[in-house]
C-alpha cells in the first residue's frame, strides 16, 4: 500500500469555510472570524474543532493573498492587478493581524473562552 505524497494527496473537505468564500475580503472574512471568536471550548473535542476551523479560515485567506501575489508579480504593468493584491494587504491582512494582537479594546481572536466544568 503507498502512502500519498503532496502531488497525490487530496485535503479533506472543508467542514467551516465555503468553497465560495472570498478569502481577499475582510468582510466575507470576518463573520467566521467573529464566530470562532464567540465560540466556547468545553472539552478536547470541542478545541480540536475550534483549532482546525481557525486553520481552515486562516488557510483560505493565507491561499487568497498567496494567489493575489503570484498574480501580481506576473504582469508588472498591470495596475488593477497589483491594486488588488495591496487592498488585500491592507483590508485582509492587516484586519487579521490587529484581530489577534491584544488591546485594551477588544478580546484576542486566537483566544476562546474556556469554561471549566
Amino acid at each position: 500500500m503507498s502512502t500519498p505524497n503532496a502531488a497525490t494527496a487530496h485535503a479533506p473537505a472543508s467542514t467551516f469555510v465555503p468553497a465560495t468564500l472570498d478569502g481577499s475580503s475582510w468582510p466575507a472574512l470576518e463573520p467566521y472570524y467573529s464566530q470562532l471568536i464567540g465560540r466556547t471550548i468545553h472539552d478536547a473535542a470541542s478545541l480540536e474543532r475550534f483549532l482546525l476551523d481557525r486553520s481552515e479560515l486562516d488557510a483560505a485567506a493565507d491561499e487568497a493573498a498567496a494567489n493575489l501575489f503570484v498574480e501580481m508579480t506576473r504582469p508588472t504593468d498591470d495596475d488593477p492587478v497589483r491594486n488588488r493584491y495591496l487592498q488585500v494587504v491592507e483590508l485582509v491582512v492587516l484586519d487579521r493581524c490587529i484581530a489577534r494582537e491584544p488591546s485594551a479594546d477588544h478580546e484576542r481572536v486566537d483566544a476562546p473562552r474556556i469554561h471549566a466544568e
